[in-house]
Protein backbone atom coordinates (compact mmCIF):
# COMPACT_ATOMS: atom_id res chain seq x y z
CA UNK A 1 0.00 0.00 0.00
CA UNK A 2 1.14 3.68 -0.83
CA UNK A 3 1.88 6.69 1.28
CA UNK A 4 -1.28 9.03 1.55
CA UNK A 5 -1.64 12.10 -0.34
CA UNK A 6 -1.62 15.13 1.58
CA UNK A 7 -4.29 18.15 -0.84
CA UNK A 8 -2.94 21.60 0.03
CA UNK A 9 -6.35 22.56 -0.75
CA UNK A 10 -5.22 24.93 -3.44
CA UNK A 11 -5.08 25.04 -7.37
CA UNK A 12 -1.31 23.94 -6.42
CA UNK A 13 -2.86 20.72 -6.36
CA UNK A 14 -3.06 19.88 -10.08
CA UNK A 15 0.70 20.71 -10.21
CA UNK A 16 1.49 18.22 -7.77
CA UNK A 17 -0.48 15.21 -8.67
CA UNK A 18 -3.02 15.66 -5.60
CA UNK A 19 -1.14 17.08 -3.10
CA UNK A 20 1.99 16.47 -1.54
CA UNK A 21 2.70 12.51 -0.97
CA UNK A 22 3.05 11.74 2.56
CA UNK A 23 6.46 10.47 3.51
CA UNK A 24 8.10 13.00 1.29
CA UNK A 25 9.08 17.02 1.67
CA UNK A 26 8.35 19.59 -0.60
CA UNK A 27 10.60 22.36 -0.76
CA UNK A 28 8.49 25.59 -1.39
CA UNK A 29 10.80 28.45 -3.20
CA UNK A 30 10.34 32.36 -3.90
CA UNK A 31 11.07 35.58 -3.00
CA UNK A 32 8.55 37.75 -0.25
CA UNK A 33 4.68 37.65 -1.53
CA UNK A 34 4.98 34.78 -4.10
CA UNK A 35 1.93 32.66 -1.51
CA UNK A 36 5.15 30.38 0.01
CA UNK A 37 3.41 30.79 3.78
CA UNK A 38 0.06 31.11 2.25
CA UNK A 39 0.07 27.71 0.87
CA UNK A 40 1.80 26.26 3.81
CA UNK A 41 -1.52 27.55 5.76
CA UNK A 42 -3.90 26.46 3.65
CA UNK A 43 -2.65 23.10 3.48
CA UNK A 44 -2.61 22.84 7.45
CA UNK A 45 -5.85 24.61 7.18
CA UNK A 46 -6.95 21.58 4.85
CA UNK A 47 -5.76 18.86 7.63
CA UNK A 48 -7.55 20.71 10.84
CA UNK A 49 -11.14 20.30 8.23
CA UNK A 50 -9.65 16.71 7.71
CA UNK A 51 -8.97 16.31 11.72
CA UNK A 52 -5.67 15.20 11.08
CA UNK A 53 -3.15 16.29 13.28
CA UNK A 54 -1.19 19.41 11.83
CA UNK A 55 2.53 21.29 13.25
CA UNK A 56 3.52 24.57 12.07
CA UNK A 57 7.37 25.23 12.77
CA UNK A 58 8.25 29.15 12.65
CA UNK A 59 12.19 29.59 12.28
CA UNK A 60 12.14 32.95 11.35
CA UNK A 61 11.36 36.18 13.70
CA UNK A 62 7.98 37.13 12.48
CA UNK A 63 5.13 37.18 15.37
CA UNK A 64 2.01 34.27 14.72
CA UNK A 65 -0.15 36.84 15.33
CA UNK A 66 0.78 39.23 12.59
CA UNK A 67 1.32 35.91 10.25
CA UNK A 68 -2.20 35.05 10.71
CA UNK A 69 -3.66 38.30 10.60
CA UNK A 70 -2.30 38.46 7.25
CA UNK A 71 -3.06 35.16 5.92
CA UNK A 72 -6.60 36.10 7.32
CA UNK A 73 -6.94 39.53 4.78
CA UNK A 74 -6.27 37.02 1.94
CA UNK A 75 -7.33 33.42 2.65
CA UNK A 76 -10.49 31.32 3.62
CA UNK A 77 -8.58 29.56 6.04
CA UNK A 78 -11.49 29.60 8.75
CA UNK A 79 -10.69 26.06 10.02
CA UNK A 80 -7.35 26.49 10.89
CA UNK A 81 -7.46 30.28 12.33
CA UNK A 82 -10.52 29.39 14.66
CA UNK A 83 -9.26 25.88 15.81
CA UNK A 84 -7.00 25.18 18.29
CA UNK A 85 -6.68 21.38 16.99
CA UNK A 86 -2.69 22.61 15.08
CA UNK A 87 0.15 22.84 16.79
CA UNK A 88 2.24 26.45 16.15
CA UNK A 89 5.96 26.33 17.39
CA UNK A 90 8.13 29.74 17.15
CA UNK A 91 12.09 28.10 16.56
CA UNK A 92 13.29 31.73 16.01
CA UNK A 93 14.63 31.55 18.97
CA UNK A 94 17.05 28.65 19.68
CA UNK A 95 17.36 28.97 23.45
CA UNK A 96 13.42 29.49 24.51
CA UNK A 97 12.30 27.05 21.38
CA UNK A 98 11.15 23.26 22.30
CA UNK A 99 13.93 22.35 19.62
CA UNK A 100 13.14 20.22 16.71
CA UNK A 101 14.17 16.87 18.28
CA UNK A 102 11.31 15.41 19.93
CA UNK A 103 8.45 16.72 18.19
CA UNK A 104 5.13 15.92 18.32
CA UNK A 105 3.97 13.01 16.08
CA UNK A 106 1.68 14.87 13.14
CA UNK A 107 0.05 13.67 9.70
CA UNK A 108 0.87 17.27 8.20
CA UNK A 109 4.21 19.37 8.86
CA UNK A 110 5.06 23.06 7.71
CA UNK A 111 8.30 24.24 7.93
CA UNK A 112 8.62 27.99 7.71
CA UNK A 113 11.99 28.60 6.60
CA UNK A 114 14.13 26.47 8.96
CA UNK A 115 17.47 27.74 6.82
CA UNK A 116 16.98 30.65 9.38
CA UNK A 117 18.84 28.48 11.78
CA UNK A 118 21.92 29.22 10.06
CA UNK A 119 21.34 32.78 10.77
CA UNK A 120 21.29 32.06 14.93
CA UNK A 121 24.56 29.87 14.61
CA UNK A 122 23.16 26.74 15.24
CA UNK A 123 25.25 23.71 15.29
CA UNK A 124 24.91 21.51 12.38
CA UNK A 125 21.83 22.81 11.89
CA UNK A 126 21.37 20.85 8.50
CA UNK A 127 21.95 17.75 9.91
CA UNK A 128 19.84 18.28 12.70
CA UNK A 129 16.77 19.46 10.13
CA UNK A 130 17.85 16.53 7.62
CA UNK A 131 17.23 14.14 10.88
CA UNK A 132 14.17 15.52 11.78
CA UNK A 133 12.36 15.60 8.14
CA UNK A 134 13.98 11.83 8.09
CA UNK A 135 11.84 10.84 11.43
CA UNK A 136 9.00 12.38 9.98
CA UNK A 137 9.28 11.13 6.52
CA UNK A 138 9.28 7.39 8.20
CA UNK A 139 6.03 8.14 10.57
CA UNK A 140 4.33 9.33 7.01
CA UNK A 141 4.12 13.02 7.15
CA UNK A 142 3.45 15.17 4.30
CA UNK A 143 6.33 17.94 4.57
CA UNK A 144 6.38 21.18 3.37
CA UNK A 145 9.14 23.23 4.13
CA UNK A 146 9.32 26.79 2.51
CA UNK A 147 12.40 29.52 2.23
CA UNK A 148 13.19 32.16 -0.31
CA UNK A 149 16.55 31.19 -1.32
CA UNK A 150 16.37 28.04 -4.06
CA UNK A 151 19.58 27.58 -3.35
CA UNK A 152 19.10 26.22 0.15
CA UNK A 153 20.72 23.37 2.05
CA UNK A 154 17.23 22.15 1.64
CA UNK A 155 17.55 21.43 -1.91
CA UNK A 156 19.48 18.28 -0.41
CA UNK A 157 16.88 17.05 1.83
CA UNK A 158 13.57 17.66 0.33
CA UNK A 159 12.67 15.13 -2.14
CA UNK A 160 10.54 17.59 -4.37
CA UNK A 161 10.61 21.40 -5.41
CA UNK A 162 8.07 24.15 -6.16
CA UNK A 163 9.19 27.43 -7.10
CA UNK A 164 6.84 29.84 -7.10
CA UNK A 165 7.60 33.84 -8.85
CA UNK A 166 5.13 36.71 -9.49
CA UNK A 167 5.54 39.16 -12.08
CA UNK A 168 3.47 42.07 -13.08
CA UNK A 169 0.95 40.44 -10.58
CA UNK A 170 0.42 37.01 -11.96
CA UNK A 171 1.44 34.27 -9.87
CA UNK A 172 3.53 31.02 -11.54
CA UNK A 173 4.50 28.12 -9.83
CA UNK A 174 7.06 25.28 -11.59
CA UNK A 175 7.29 22.24 -9.72
CA UNK A 176 10.37 20.30 -9.74
CA UNK A 177 11.36 16.74 -8.88
CA UNK A 178 14.49 15.79 -7.39
CA UNK A 179 16.70 15.87 -9.60
CA UNK A 180 15.28 18.45 -10.98
CA UNK A 181 13.85 17.53 -14.57
CA UNK A 182 12.34 20.32 -16.75
CA UNK A 183 9.56 20.48 -14.38
CA UNK A 184 5.74 21.31 -14.78
CA UNK A 185 4.91 24.93 -14.97
CA UNK A 186 1.24 26.44 -14.22
CA UNK A 187 0.22 30.07 -14.25
CA UNK A 188 -2.41 30.88 -11.73
CA UNK A 189 -5.22 31.14 -14.26
CA UNK A 190 -4.34 28.13 -15.41
CA UNK A 191 -4.55 25.67 -12.57
CA UNK A 192 -7.03 28.45 -10.38
CA UNK A 193 -6.99 30.66 -8.20
CA UNK A 194 -3.89 29.20 -5.78
CA UNK A 195 -6.27 29.70 -2.69
CA UNK A 196 -9.45 28.64 -3.26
Amino acid sequence: MGMRTFSTGTGIDALLGGGVEGGRALLVTGRPGTGKTLIALAYLNEGIVKDEECLYLMFRPVPLRTLLRGARAVARLTPLLDSDQAIFYDMSDPERSPGIEGLPAADRVVMDHPDALSLHGVPDWGWRLAMTINALRDEGAGIIVTTFDERSQMLYICDDVLEMEREEGRMTARHLGWPHPNGRIAREEEAGKWMR
